[in-house]
């Protein structure tokens, strides 16, 4: 937003040097007593010597006028920032940091007495149905054991075998 207006600003600065270095001399002018250009030639050299002194009243006027408003504005936002600011923070950040207690307690309760019963209950159930399968099984899957050890413990020297061919 003030980029917008930082044109309008500038325009606004070089037409009131411009005004104020076309107005002032010639005021100047008619107070030394110094005739009022006449000619073409003597109104260019006049208008010329304005020009050139546009630089040196802008650079015045910058330095003088424009930077101290500038400085003072970035001092007044520094004392705003610590004396309004920082101490605000510091305090809000311990108020922050109690709710987030509260919440995290919060939280902690709900799981604690509502989500954790609910979830072991179900887990209960899962286990009760699946361990009378469990038990209704186990004389079957003791004999699969029993067989993948066997099967297990006959191929280990043929695997062996081969590794050791495999090697050499």
């Amino acid at each position: 937003m003030i980029y917008n207006l930082l044109p309008c600003k500038i325009i606004m600065i070089l037409s009131i040097v411009i005004i104020s270095g076309l107005t002032v001399p010639s005021f100047s002018v008619v107070q030394a007593g110094i005739d009022i250009p006449s000619g073409f030639q003597d109104v260019k050299d006049f208008v010329m010597q304005i020009i050139k002194q546009l630089p040196e009243k802008i650079k015045d006027i910058w330095q003088n006028r424009v930077v101290p408003v500038w400085r003072s504005m970035m001092d007044r936002g520094y004392n705003w920032w610590e004396t309004s600011v920082l101490p605000w923070l510091k305090n809000i950040f311990p108020t922050i940091k109690q709710w987030l207690n509260q919440v995290k307690d919060w939280l902690s309760n709900i799981w604690y007495e509502k989500i954790k019963p609910w979830i072991e209950n179900i887990l209960n159930k899962i286990r009760t149905i699946l361990g009378g399968k469990i038990e209704e099984k186990k004389p079957e899957i003791k004999q699969e054991l029993e067989k993948e050890k066997q099967e297990i413990k006959e191929e280990i020297p043929s695997f062996w075998q081969k590794f050791m061919e495999w090697i050499n």
